[in-house]
């Protein structure tokens, strides 16, 4: 008789993966019904006549499957705020279903998805706490590199070309969201909530989240590899930049990031860029960005010369595609 074990599922290691990295950040995650309310879908802008209605329901609160797992998480906010929780971070993987997203047998495609929210109470939030999109982004760039994918925020200026990807977007506030791209295929939506949403679920305003699609991620993740830490002392620089308002985030952070991989190719440096600062004068129409730039080297120990060589490059790639001025 063969005892031999057998083969491990890859999806469900995957996950398990994406749980332990959401757990270590600090998140907790639960487990919700599949099945929804229809009131639900109006609150955060959903089309209810995309969901599938259960004829069988065992209560009216649970009649339809639903179109996202986002709706859920944003429902448990406010009663954990009531209960005295100040702050916090939950997150779900699930599937959703919707009429749009089938097989050609006429059976429903069921969408593997991971759902996050993080919340705080106004009375926790202070002046330097950024906005809530930011903290959202963190969690989803920490779990990102735990498994090896390298990701682009960018702005949301398009609806999603399929109706699952329409509602999955429905309770984002656009223009306080983006999409999560890498290697220019859609990943999933971070961001902050309509305001109409706050108000029919209760949310605090400082409250973000995101949902992504975990096939996708798991059909882009990567081995991480070692890198030997370099025995050489590392900089640490600042850098400011002002530019047009109507110059997006975006925009400029990947600008000086494309501009530190290119240096990294010519020069072997190895960095970080961290954005540490974004200020906008009431009246003005220019923003100062400041990032912070750590440089390193696994053969030599840098010298002022070429760290403020570095700086100045990025500046004159700046101002050259983005008129911006070194502060």
């Amino acid at each position: 008789r063969d005892l031999s074990p057998t083969d491990k599922n890859s999806l469900l290691e995957f996950k398990s993966t994406l749980r332990d990295a959401l757990a270590d950040a600090g998140a907790n995650e639960i487990l919700t019904y599949s099945f929804v309310h229809g009131n639900l879908f109006e609150k955060v802008g959903q089309n209810k006549e995309l969901a599938y209605q259960l004829s069988n329901a065992l209560s009216p609160e649970l009649q339809y499957y639903r179109l996202s797992l986002m709706p859920s998480l944003l429902e448990k906010v406010h009663p954990n705020i009531k209960a005295g929780f100040d702050q916090f971070a939950l997150f779900e993987i699930n599937k959703s279903h919707d009429k749009s997203n089938i097989h050609e047998d006429g059976l429903p495609i069921e969408d593997e998805r991971l759902a996050f929210v993080f919340a705080a109470n106004p009375k926790v939030v202070t002046k330097d706490s950024g906005a809530a999109y930011y903290m959202a982004r963190m969690y989803a760039e920490q779990m990102l590199a735990r498994i090896g994918i390298p990701v682009e925020f960018e702005a949301i200026k398009h609806q999603p070309t399929k109706e699952t990807g329409q509602q999955a977007l429905a309770p984002f506030d656009v223009a306080r969201s983006a999409y999560v791209r890498t290697n220019d295929k859609l990943l999933g939506i971070v961001g902050e909530f309509k305001k109409s949403v706050q108000k029919n679920l209760k949310l605090p305003e400082y409250t973000a989240g995101f949902e992504l699609d975990i096939l996708m991620l798991e059909q882009y993740q990567r081995a991480i590899q070692y890198k030997r830490l370099s025995k050489y002392p590392k900089t640490e620089q600042d850098i400011s930049l002002k530019v047009d308002s109507s110059v997006s985030y975006h925009v400029l952070t990947n600008l000086v990031a494309n501009a530190l991989l290119e240096e990294e190719k010519q020069h072997g440096y190895e960095h970080t860029l961290l954005p540490i600062d974004i200020y906008e004068a009431e009246g003005t129409k220019d923003k100062h960005y400041t990032y912070r730039i750590t440089l390193g080297h696994q053969e030599r120990t840098l010298t002022t010369k070429e760290v403020n060589l570095l700086l100045d490059t990025i500046a004159d790639e700046a101002h050259k595609k983005l008129k911006a001025t070194r502060l």
